[in-house]
C-alpha cells in the first residue's frame, strides 16, 4: 500500500457509499460498515483503568482501532477538549486503518506502523476534502471553504498544500466522477424566498432569480428558465431581432440589444437565466432589458 493507493480507496469509498453531501460524516461511514464507535469517556472502572494503559504503551491520544476475536472492529477516540473538526478527522483516520487493511500499532514495526499512518492521513484527508473538489472552488481557498469540509485549521493547511498532488494521485478518471458526485452539494445553493435553485458564483451573495440574500447550500431547487448562453456567456440568438451570426460582442450587430447578461453595476457575468447579480444584487442587463419574466410569474423545474 502506498499514498496513492490510500487516496484512490478513500474516493472509491466515497463513491461506492453513495455519499452526496457535505461535510463527510466519517463516524456514519464507521456504523455503516458494523465499526462501534465509542468515546475514551465511555470506559469506566477497570475498563478506563485498563484503556488508559493501553492509550499510554501505543500512544493514542486522539483514537485508536481494535478488533475482537470475532473479527468485530471498535473505534475508540478521545472527545475531551477537542473540536468537532479534530475528532472527524480522527475518525476518518481510524476508518482507512480498516479499509486499507493496516496490521496496526500492537503489531506494526516502527517502519511500517509510520507507512501505515502516512497512508492513514493521505486517505482521511482525501475521505473528507477530495482533492478535485478544491479544484471546483474559486481561489484563493477561504476559511469559508474550509467550514465547507469541516476540517481544523491544521488539517486545512495540509488540506491545500496536497491538493495538487493528491489531485495527481487520484487520476484523471476518479477525479472526474468525485467532482461530477459532489459538485451539487459544493457549488449549489437554494434560495429560501423564491427557490431557486441555482451554482453560485465566486463572489455569490445574492440569489439570481429573485435577488433575495437568503440563500443556503444545497443541491435541490427551482430551474427558471432564462435564454440560452454559449461557452463565453453569450446568446446564442439575439432575444430581439433573433440573428445568430457574429455574436461576438456585448450587444447585437443588427440590433443592438444586449446579448450578454453583465451586470450593469459590477460587470458581473451572469448565466442566461439571472434576473439580479449574484455578487452585488443589481437587476442584470437581460432582465433590465425586459427578456426575462418576473419570477413571479415564470418558474419550471
Amino acid at each position: 500500500m502506498n499514498n496513492a493507493a490510500a487516496i484512490r480507496a478513500a474516493g472509491e469509498l466515497l463513491l461506492s457509499c453513495g455519499v452526496a453531501e457535505l461535510p463527510i460524516d466519517a463516524r456514519k461511514l464507521l456504523v455503516s460498515r458494523g465499526v462501534k464507535v465509542m468515546p475514551y469517556g465511555k470506559a469506566k472502572g477497570e475498563k478506563k483503568a485498563a484503556l488508559e494503559k493501553l492509550i499510554a504503551i501505543i500512544g493514542a491520544r486522539d483514537g485508536f482501532t481494535i478488533m475482537d476475536k470475532s473479527g468485530r472492529y471498535t473505534v475508540m477516540y478521545s472527545e475531551s477538549g477537542e473540536c468537532a473538526e479534530r475528532i472527524g478527522f480522527t475518525l476518518a483516520h481510524e476508518l482507512a486503518h480498516i479499509a486499507l487493511n493496516h496490521e496496526g500499532a500492537l503489531s506494526a514495526a516502527g517502519e511500517r506502523l509510520s507507512r501505515e499512518e502516512n497512508e492513514a492521513d493521505a486517505f482521511a484527508r482525501e475521505l473528507l476534502a477530495p482533492a478535485a473538489l478544491l479544484l471546483l472552488l474559486p481561489k484563493p481557498l477561504t476559511d469559508n471553504d474550509r467550514l465547507i469540509f469541516r476540517l481544523s485549521n491544521a488539517a486545512w493547511k495540509v488540506r491545500q498544500q496536497k491538493a495538487a498532488e493528491d489531485r495527481l494521485l487520484e487520476g484523471a478518471e476518479l477525479s472526474a466522477r468525485l467532482a461530477e458526485r459532489f459538485s451539487p452539494a459544493l457549488l449549489g445553493r437554494v434560495c429560501s424566498y423564491c427557490g431557486a435553485g441555482f451554482s453560485a458564483a465566486s463572489a455569490a451573495r445574492f440569489c439570481p432569480i429573485c435577488g433575495s440574500e437568503e440563500i443556503s447550500r444545497g443541491a435541490h431547487g427551482i430551474r427558471y428558465s432564462g435564454i440560452e448562453t454559449d461557452e463565453n456567456g453569450r446568446a446564442k440568438r439575439c432575444p430581439v431581432c433573433g440573428c445568430e451570426d457574429e455574436l461576438t460582442d456585448d450587444s447585437c450587430p443588427l440590433c443592438g440589444a444586449p446579448i450578454r447578461n453583465r451586470c450593469p453595476v459590477c460587470s458581473f457575468q451572469a448565466d442566461g437565466s439571472a434576473r439580479y447579480c449574484q455578487a452585488c444584487g443589481s437587476p442584470t442587463a437581460f432582465y433590465a432589458a425586459g427578456f426575462l419574466s418576473d419570477w413571479h410569474e415564470y418558474g419550471q423545474k
